[in-house]
């Protein structure tokens, strides 16, 4: 499938903003931003905590599980054994990824 998202392997790091804040960003390899992850909190029983870096880490994987999800389906006999409700989800994803 063609895809139009930047290129390359993904990273992620904690960097300083312009306001001294810091946010996790997830960049390319020419380190350029492909986005920015900043604090928000989430609700726990006994504090507050972020999910930032768990989002971040899933934003820099993105281009190696669109490569899995792609080469499962252009390999029609691995395809093939998958049951119909896994082929419709890597297909599902696939087009949620390009369109």
């Amino acid at each position: 499938m063609e895809t139009k998202f930047t290129k390359g392997e993904w990273m992620l790091s904690h960097r300083e903003n312009h306001m001294g804040m810091y946010s996790t960003e997830v960049y390319d390899e020419k380190g350029e931003i492909v986005c920015t992850r900043a604090w928000h909190e989430v609700s726990t029983e006994k504090r507050f905590k972020t999910d930032r870096d768990a989002n971040a880490k899933l934003i820099a994987a993105a281009p190696e599980m669109f490569d899995a999800l792609n080469e499962i389906y252009e390999d029609r006999e691995a395809f093939a054994y998958l049951f119909e409700s896994q082929q419709d989800k890597v297909i599902a994803a696939l087009k949620k990824a390009t369109e």
